[in-house]
């Protein structure tokens, strides 16, 4: 690797820890959210089977008012 792509890669590794620790590391936890809440979708999405019901309004509003 030549030395131009060394540097590159410290600069980018330099921006990214700068970027994950400011605001005190909101941002990093903010990553991570997203990263788990995507892992944790994921793995619902791999499990579950979606299956198309047709139903009424009616019927719509009185399951929605059961949440």
């Amino acid at each position: 690797m030549s030395s131009g792509m060394q540097n590159i890669g410290k600069d980018i590794n330099k921006f990214v820890d700068n970027y994950l620790k400011h605001n005190k590391g909101e941002n990093y936890l903010k990553i991570f959210n997203q990263v788990k809440s995507n892992k944790v979708f994921n793995s619902i999405k791999e499990k579950s089977t979606i299956t198309k019901k047709s139903i009424t309004f009616d019927k719509f509003k009185t399951l929605a008012s059961k949440l």
